[in-house]
C-alpha cells in the first residue's frame, strides 16, 4: 500500500495528470480485471450479478476501515457509499487524478465480474472529507462498453 501511496502522486508530478490517467489508470483496470475472482473467492462470494459486486466492494472497503453503504435503487440497481479514503489519507495536495485511477481499478473489476453490468460515478469529494458515490446498474441498451 505504501507503494501505491507513494507512486501515485509521483507519477502525476512526473507524467503530468494526463499520461499518469492513462498509464496507471490502464494498469488499475487490468489489475482489477485479473484479481476479482481471486478476491471474489478469498471472501467466499458467489455470483456474477450486481449484489454479488455490492458485497465485494462494500467488504473491500470495511476491510480497509472506510465507512461503506449500499441500497438497492431499483431491481438490479445500486447506489454504493463510501465515506473516508484511507489509502490516501494524509497525502495532500492529491490531484483528482488519483481518484480516477483509483476507480479504474473498480471498473476493471466490474468488467470482469460481469461485463453487462455498468460502473457510473455519482458524486465525489475527494478534498479532505472523501465522500463517494456510485451507481452499479445493468448497462442500457446502446451504451458503449469503456
Amino acid at each position: 500500500m505504501d507503494y501505491i501511496r507513494t507512486a501515485m502522486p509521483e507519477l502525476i508530478d512526473l507524467r503530468g495528470p494526463a499520461e499518469a490517467r492513462h498509464l496507471a489508470g490502464t494498469s488499475a483496470a487490468l489489475i482489477g480485471m485479473q484479481f476479482v475472482d481471486a478476491c471474489k473467492q478469498d471472501l467466499a462470494i458467489p455470483g456474477s450479478d450486481a449484489s454479488s459486486f455490492v458485497e465485494l466492494f462494500v467488504r473491500m472497503g470495511e476491510a480497509q476501515r472506510d465507512e461503506v453503504a449500499a441500497r438497492q435503487v431499483d431491481d438490479g440497481k445500486f447506489v454504493v457509499r463510501q465515506r473516508g479514503w484511507r489509502l490516501m489519507r494524509g497525502i495532500a495536495p492529491l490531484h483528482e487524478v488519483a481518484f480516477e485511477v483509483w476507480n479504474a481499478l473498480w471498473e476493471g473489476c466490474l468488467a470482469a465480474h460481469d461485463r453487462r453490468l455498468r460502473w457510473q460515478v455519482l458524486a465525489r469529494q475527494d478534498r479532505g472529507d472523501e465522500a463517494f458515490e456510485w451507481l452499479i446498474a445493468p448497462k442500457s441498451a446502446g451504451t458503449a462498453d469503456r
